[in-house]
C-alpha cells in the first residue's frame, strides 16, 4: 500500500507542467516563427502582384507598338496608284481629318499637344474628327485605302453614272460610308450616298443619300472609270492619348468613330524620318512642329515614324509596387515619378513601305 502511494506521488511531480519561464520562451519561439510565415507570404504576395503588373504592361506595350507598326506600314496606300504622282479628287461631304493623300502626304501630326485640337480644320473642336487629348502628348493621323476592294464589274457610261462592283467582292459598304475609286492613273474620295445589292452591286455617289443629308459636294468623277478600276473602303485613323475612368489609354479615331485601345499607355512622343534627296533613305528624324506642322507639305518627304511610348502599371494596385519612386529616361529627359508605379518605354522605328516606292 506504502508503494502504491509512494508511486502515485512520483507520477504527479513528473506532471507538474511548464515553469513560467519556459511558458513565455515557447511563446517567443512561436511568435519568431509565426512572423516568419507571414512575412514569407506577404513576400510572395508582393511578388505575385509585381509580376502580374509587369506582364500586363509588357502585352499592353506589345500590343501598342504592333498595331501602330501595321497601320503606319500602310499608311500611304492607295492601290495601284502612287499618292507621289496621282492625288485624289476629294468630292466626300464632311471629308476625312487626315493628310487625305493630297501632295503625297500619307502622314501628319502634332506636337506636344494639350487639351481639345481641331483636327478637321473646320475652326471648331466640336467635330466628329475632333479629340480631347492628355495634356504634352504627340498626335498621329494616317491616311490609307482600307483593306477591303472590289473591282469594277463593268465600265461607267459617265462620269455621274453608278459604280458597278462584282458581287464576289462584297465589302459590306453601306450609306455615308467613304470609298475610293482608282485605276493607278486618277483617283476619287467620295461617299456612298447608296448601296444597291444584288449582281453586280451599284454604288451611288449622289449629292444627297435617301433621307436628304449631303454627302458629296459634287456627283462628277474625274472620269468615267473602266472595268480596270478598283473601289476600296477609306480610312482616316488618329492615334492618341487620352484619359478613361482614371487610366491613360491609347485611342483611335476612324473616319469619325473614336474607341479606346490599349490602357496604361500614359504618354505618345513621335519624331518623323525625312528624306530630303530622295534617296528613300532617312536622312534626319523631326517633330511635327519641326516639319511645319500638320497642314505643311513637308509631309511628302516623311518615309519612316519613331514612335516611342510610355507605359505604366495600372489601377489602385498598380500604385504600389516600387518603394520609392521610380526614375527613368524618357523623349531625352530623365524623370523622377509623382507615384509607386512602375514603368516602361517602348520605341520602334516603322518604314512607311508606299512612300518608299
Amino acid at each position: 500500500m506504502t508503494d502504491y502511494k509512494t508511486q502515485r506521488l512520483s507520477i504527479a511531480r513528473q506532471q507538474r507542467g511548464l515553469s513560467l519561464v519556459e511558458l513565455m520562451v515557447a511563446i517567443v519561439v512561436g511568435s519568431l516563427l509565426l512572423l516568419g510565415v507571414m512575412e514569407i507570404f506577404l513576400g510572395s504576395k508582393q511578388t505575385y502582384r509585381t509580376i502580374d503588373n509587369l506582364s500586363r504592361m509588357q502585352e499592353n506595350s506589345r500590343f501598342s507598338i504592333d498595331l501602330l507598326s501595321h497601320d503606319i506600314r500602310i499608311g500611304g496606300f492607295a492601290g495601284c496608284a502612287g499618292i507621289a504622282s496621282v492625288s485624289p479628287n476629294m468630292i466626300a461631304s464632311n471629308p476625312p481629318s487626315g493628310p487625305g493623300l493630297t501632295g503625297g502626304r500619307a502622314v501628319a501630326g502634332y506636337d506636344g499637344t494639350s487639351g481639345a485640337i481641331d483636327i478637321d480644320g473646320d475652326g471648331s473642336t466640336g467635330g466628329a474628327n475632333d479629340i480631347t487629348v492628355r495634356a504634352n502628348t504627340d498626335v498621329l493621323v494616317m491616311s490609307s485605302a482600307g483593306s477591303c476592294s472590289a473591282q469594277l464589274a463593268s465600265d461607267m457610261t459617265s462620269r455621274t453614272a453608278n459604280i458597278s462592283v462584282t458581287a464576289a467582292q462584297d465589302c459590306k459598304w453601306k450609306t455615308n460610308e467613304l470609298l475610293m475609286i482608282t485605276d493607278c492613273e486618277a483617283m476619287d474620295i467620295f461617299r456612298a450616298s447608296d448601296v444597291v445589292s444584288g449582281s453586280p452591286i451599284s454604288i451611288v455617289h449622289a449629292i444627297s443619300d435617301a433621307d436628304s443629308n449631303i454627302v458629296n459636294s459634287d456627283v462628277r468623277l474625274t472620269k468615267a472609270y473602266e472595268k480596270n478600276a478598283v473601289v476600296f473602303s477609306y480610312t482616316d485613323a488618329t492615334y492618341f492619348i487620352r484619359d478613361n475612368n482614371g487610366e491613360p489609354t491609347l485611342y483611335q479615331t476612324v473616319n469619325g468613330q473614336t474607341d479606346p485601345l490599349i490602357s496604361g499607355v500614359e504618354n505618345m512622343q513621335i519624331r518623323y524620318g525625312i528624306d530630303n534627296n530622295g534617296d528613300n533613305s532617312t536622312d534626319i528624324y523631326q517633330t511635327a512642329t519641326a516639319i511645319g506642322g500638320p497642314n505643311s507639305n513637308n509631309w511628302a518627304s516623311v518615309i519612316s515614324v519613331e514612335v516611342n511610348l510610355l507605359l505604366r502599371t495600372m489601377g489602385q494596385q498598380g500604385n504600389t509596387l516600387t518603394s520609392e519612386a521610380q526614375t527613368y529616361q524618357y523623349n531625352g529627359a530623365t524623370v523622377t515619378a509623382t507615384d509607386n508605379r512602375i514603368r516602361r518605354v517602348v520605341s520602334k522605328i516603322i518604314t512607311l513601305r508606299n512612300q518608299t516606292l
